[in-house]
Formats: structure tokens, sequence, C-alpha cells
């Protein structure tokens, strides 16, 4: 992964405000933050700082792929966070600092691209979509929000899917399953049936077509749209037979999972 070449100037008003939300982020357990993310965060910044004392900053080094699309994750998630309505004490950079923003946003682009073939197709597309502009400023989310669980076997997919849903503003996100027996219970611990539910196929445990019918036959007026990357006729026959009001490949953008969500 390749960071700059940006102004070392830039570099340092970003590591300012980047330890200033750290520091917010230890004292807020309620904002999800793992401890180890939190720490790798910290080891990033202290071996970059020494390097921003010159004029110019730029940085190469290996990161494992898994790790890249998980702190990649996250960081996408901490910035959304800093430009929400609500007291999150995280707050992005001075202005200054908008250089770095961009080389960081677009190093952490073109590495998870190239990271893994399987993988660039669904998360780094994903990952460049939903980190936002640096001076962009969140809006007050419109009344009446369609609510939704996700369902997805990997947590970092899941997570940029909730960014831009959440970013997009029409959309709370009741829960989260990594299954379908997870997700068969999220439906029946949720207040009330959910709007809709964004569910993949391919899962450990109990896939996505086993988990179909039993979610409708809780809740039959939830609209089920399947996520999948196996998008073959015979996987969209067979959705559709059991009830699914839809059909994404993992490709989608933010734009046509909301869509597609929002159908009534």
């Amino acid at each position: 992964m390749t960071v700059g070449p940006a102004s070392s100037a830039s570099a340092r008003l970003w590591a300012a405000a980047s330890r200033r939300s750290l520091d917010a982020i230890r004292g807020r357990p309620d904002l999800g933050v793992p401890a180890d993310v939190v720490l790798r965060f910290e080891n990033y910044l202290e071996e970059w700082v020494p390097m921003m004392d010159g004029e110019v900053f730029a940085w190469t080094g290996e990161v494992d792929p898994d790790e890249l699309r998980h702190l990649a994750a996250h960081w996408a998630r901490l910035v959304n966070l800093a430009r929400d309505d609500e007291e999150t004490d995280l707050a992005p950079a001075d202005p200054g600092g908008q250089e770095f923003y961009d080389a960081l946003a677009t190093g952490l682009v073109l590495a998870l691209a190239a990271a893994d073939e399987d993988e660039a197709e669904l998360f780094a597309p994903k990952f460049e979509e939903v980190v936002p502009e640096f001076d962009d400023v969140r809006t007050s989310a419109p009344v009446g929000r369609r609510r939704v669980v996700l369902v997805d076997d990997h947590p970092d997919i899941r997570m940029l899917v909730r960014i831009g849903l959440e970013a997009h503003g029409g959309f709370e996100i009741l829960s989260e399953a990594s299954d379908g027996e997870e997700a068969v219970r999220a439906v029946s611990d949720a207040r009330g049936c959910p709007d809709a539910v964004l569910l993949d196929l391919t899962m450990p445990v109990m896939d996505g077509m086993t988990a179909l019918p039993l979610i409708l036959d809780q809740c039959p007026e939830t609209h089920v749209v399947v996520f999948s990357a196996d998008d073959s006729v015979a996987n969209r026959d067979r959705a559709q037979a059991l009830g699914a009001v839809g059909f994404l490949r993992k490709d989608a953008g933010v734009a046509d999972i909301a869509a597609a969500l929002s159908e009534r």
C-alpha cells in the first residue's frame, strides 16, 4: 500500500485530528470500535508521524489483505460518523488536512483493488462509494425511514453497506446477521417486522435460500432482497419462487441497494 506523496504540513494536521478522534473513541465504547482496530490505527500514526517532519510525506508498506479490508471498513465508518449531526466527539481535520486525507483515501482504494481479485470487485468499489469527500456534511435523515436487517457472512461488506445506507438517509438498520439462523432470529427479535431484509445466499450454518421462507413465515409483508455473487438464472428463479422481491449482484452500488430495499 502507498500513501502520498502529500505535503507534510497537511499530514500533520490530519494526524492531530486523528489523535483527538482516537482519544475520543477510547472513551466511547458505544461506538463499537474494537480495541485491536484502535491499536492498529495508533500503530500507523506512530509509524507515520516521524515521517511528517520533512516537506513531503510518502509511505509504502505491506498490509495483509484481510487486515486492509477490516481497517478500511472501520476507517470509512469513523469518517462518516465524524460527519453525523449527532455528538460523536469525532471531527474531520482542519481544512489544511484535505490533501493528506485525499492521498490516504486514494491509497486505500488502490490497495484494496489490488489486494485480492475475487474480493476487489465486491469491496473496493463499495469502499470508494461510501468514503465521503473531505468537506462533506451530513444532513438530517428524513422521516419515515425503511427498517432493514442486513444479512451477510462478511462483516466488512456488511459495514460498508450499512455506512452507505445510513449515509443515504432513508434507512434504519435494525440489526445485522452473519448466517441464516442469525437472520431468522434477527427478524424475530426486531421491534415488529422489518420493512426489508438484504439477504446473502452463500453463508455458513444456514444458507440464504433456507432462511428466506423462514423469514417470510414470520413476516410475510417484509420485502426480502437477495444479495449474491451468484446471479445465475437458477438462483434468481428459485429466490423469486421462495418469495424474494428482488435480486442484486454483490457488486451492486449503494444507490441500487437503496432502490431495491425501498420498493414497496
